[in-house]
């Protein structure tokens, strides 16, 4: 995607009954907040860790990934900038609930009760 490319609209993941500080595209938010109400029944609430991401923004991401683990292994785990979802407002990062923690600072997230429901069920 090009560099300036922002989608048309955006709205607040709060929309979706998680916290607010996060934007996605409107036709996310039914899915989301389904998700979001069935991990909260499920006693494993999900949060956002990140949603919507500029150009630059991504540029930074991936920057930091190439600086602390090196360049082959930020291709694996971040995208270039132009690359992400992010972008296009239609992606987002999980954390559990109950922590600040991303997920890639456990040394297994799928096995907290977030990362567990996560895992079951984020495909449906």
């Amino acid at each position: 995607m090009p560099a300036d490319y922002v989608p048309e609209r955006l709205v607040s993941t709060t929309r979706a009954g998680l916290q607010a500080g996060y934007e996605v595209r409107p036709e996310v938010i039914a899915d989301l907040r389904a998700m979001a109400t069935a991990s909260r029944e499920a006693d494993a609430p999900i949060a956002v860790r990140w949603a919507y991401r500029s150009y630059d923004e991504q540029a930074g991401a991936f920057a930091r990934w190439s600086r602390q683990a090196g360049y082959d292994r930020a291709l694996r785990v971040s995208a270039r900038p132009g690359h992400s979802e992010h972008q296009l407002g239609t992606a987002l990062d999980f954390r559990s609930a109950d922590s600040l923690r991303p997920p890639w600072e456990y040394e297994d997230w799928g096995r907290t009760p977030a990362g567990a429901w996560m895992r079951e069920n984020s495909w449906r």
